[in-house]
């Protein structure tokens, strides 16, 4: 098994700085345990160490001795997560490390060679790359590209020393390739919903650290109804396809499918030229499970509700490579509701109203009306409005 500890620092005060509920004496405690039940089982042993690290501004440059410290302890790996969301927490807020290549550079060209030497995989999160490179002189003039050269040296040394001529020249070989396909989003495989699952103390069930979507509660109901319940049904379906759920479609850990990249699903559709159409354009029919159109006070068209199923035919615009709907999250009941969408009898793309955009490719479509089959799990009653409700529609937009 994978024992997995969340420690961001190697001191008590980088380390307490985001989790004050445990010590860092605590800590340490609990380490020296690890090693002794390892040290203790010998041949027998059945676990290996990995430490998640979240790279905040003020303790990033503990990197170095957080990894003298997995060496003492016996930690195989460890991952460093950049930091999703510095608005979450008061103590996180202005720590991100995006953009900060002069805290970065240092801290983890200190770190590689120390982690090579004791055989540690210290993970570099893609978005970081580049800043390692750049440091305080951000490659400009003669002196920063002088270092640039030499932190990219070292760079490549860790990952040709570390990882083996083979897997480096492979892992080259796919970035430079999911590079040039720019029809591709790059998400790679994450086997979380299939392997992993994260427990919190109440009995709440989440798909991992991050807690972005929460599966299950196990004092409801059993780890068996959980694991194959709606949720987990549609994180499955949906995490590898045009639409993730947002707890994946944003997600920056490491072995997530954007490797630590989080801004990347929302970097790649910004690429595209978009053209509205008016919800209350008289080209778009309502075939099937629509209701009336609803107003704002101003007049203008702001959103439809669908009921469990519905149909639409929209005309599609020469040259557009997408198809995107724009609705209203988590709607009408504050829950997440999973649902497919399949156009002109083609492919089912599965999504839910966990985010603002769902977005379909369209490209491969020689018709020129789009005609949207659209299904929820699930339809709400919200009295006193006698509607049976599952999905709001507030724009529909094709990007070039």
């Amino acid at each position: 098994m994978v024992l997995c500890l969340s420690i961001d620092g190697a001191s008590e005060e980088a380390f307490e700085l985001t989790r004050p509920d445990i010590k860092w004496s605590r800590m340490l405690d609990i380490l020296r345990l690890i090693k002794e039940a390892g040290r203790t089982a010998g041949p027998e042993k059945r676990f290996r160490l990995t430490f998640n690290v979240v790279g905040l501004k003020n303790s990033i440059s503990d990197l170095p001795n957080l990894v003298r410290l997995g060496a003492e302890c016996g930690t195989s790996s460890i991952y460093v997560v950049p930091l999703m969301d510095e608005k979450s927490f008061p103590k996180t807020k202005g720590q991100s490390l995006y953009d900060c290549p002069e805290i970065l550079s240092p801290a983890f060209l200190h770190a590689l060679p120390i982690a090579r030497k004791h055989g540690i995989d210290l993970s570099v999160p893609f978005p970081v790359r580049s800043q390692i490179l750049l440091g305080q002189e951000r490659g400009q003039g003669i002196k920063g590209k002088i270092l640039w050269l030499w932190r990219f040296l070292i760079l490549m040394k860790y990952y040709l020393l570390q990882k083996g001529l083979k897997q480096s020249l492979v892992l080259t070989l796919k970035k430079f390739s999911n590079s040039l396909r720019k029809d591709k989003i790059g998400i790679n495989f994450c086997r979380v919903p299939w392997e992993n699952s994260y427990f919190a103390s109440d009995g709440r069930v989440y798909p991992c650290c991050s807690m972005g979507y929460l599966l299950g509660d196990l004092t409801q109901s059993s780890w068996q109804d959980v694991w194959n319940g709606s949720h987990y049904r549609n994180l499955r379906r949906t995490i590898h396809g045009w639409n993730p759920t947002a707890a994946c479609r944003y997600c920056g850990l490491p072995m997530g499918i954007f490797r630590s990249d989080a801004k990347r699903y929302e970097r790649f559709f910004s690429r595209f030229r978009s053209q509205a159409i008016p919800l209350d354009d008289p080209s778009i029919e309502r075939k099937q499970g629509f209701y009336e159109l609803e107003y704002t006070s101003s007049g203008n068209a702001s959103h439809i509700w669908m009921s469990q199923k519905g149909r639409l035919a929209i005309p599609k615009m020469a040259g557009a490579k997408f198809l995107r709907i724009l609705i209203i999250p988590r709607a009408p009941v504050d829950r997440i509701n999973p649902g497919s969408c399949r156009i002109n009898n083609g492919e089912i793309h599965y999504f839910d109203n966990s985010c603002l955009e769902l977005h379909f490719p369209i490209d491969r479509i020689p018709d020129k009306t789009l005609e949207l089959e659209l299904n929820m799990d699930n339809a709400y009653d919200v009295p006193p409005d006698p509607r049976s409700l599952s999905l709001a529609i507030r724009g529909i937009e094709f990007l070039f």
